[in-house]
């Protein structure tokens, strides 16, 4: 069973395209606590803010990049490179 309490991922993809950050850090430890205490066993909550549509199609395009970035460098399924042109003998 997973710890009970708020969820520890950074942001969420909301099925209506809006991106929540997850706002659980910024909040006081005491106020956590009591929000913890009403969950049933086990039990999670993302507590988000919706980024305001303006600033989420960037936020996005970055997420892109960096996502891109990360498959590349680590993963071993990561996409072929492009090949590079045949030299041409004169």
């Amino acid at each position: 069973m997973g710890r009970k309490g708020p969820h520890p991922a950074p942001l969420a993809l909301a099925l209506d395209g809006s991106l929540l950050l997850n706002i659980a850090s910024a909040l006081d430890d005491r106020l956590l606590a009591r929000i913890a205490q009403d969950l049933p066993k086990g039990g999670r909550l993302f507590l988000g803010l919706e980024l305001p549509s303006s600033a989420a199609a960037p936020a996005l395009a970055r997420l892109d990049n960096a996502s891109a970035e990360v498959l590349a460098r680590f993963s071993p399924i990561a996409p072929p490179r492009p090949k590079r042109p045949a030299k041409r003998s004169r």
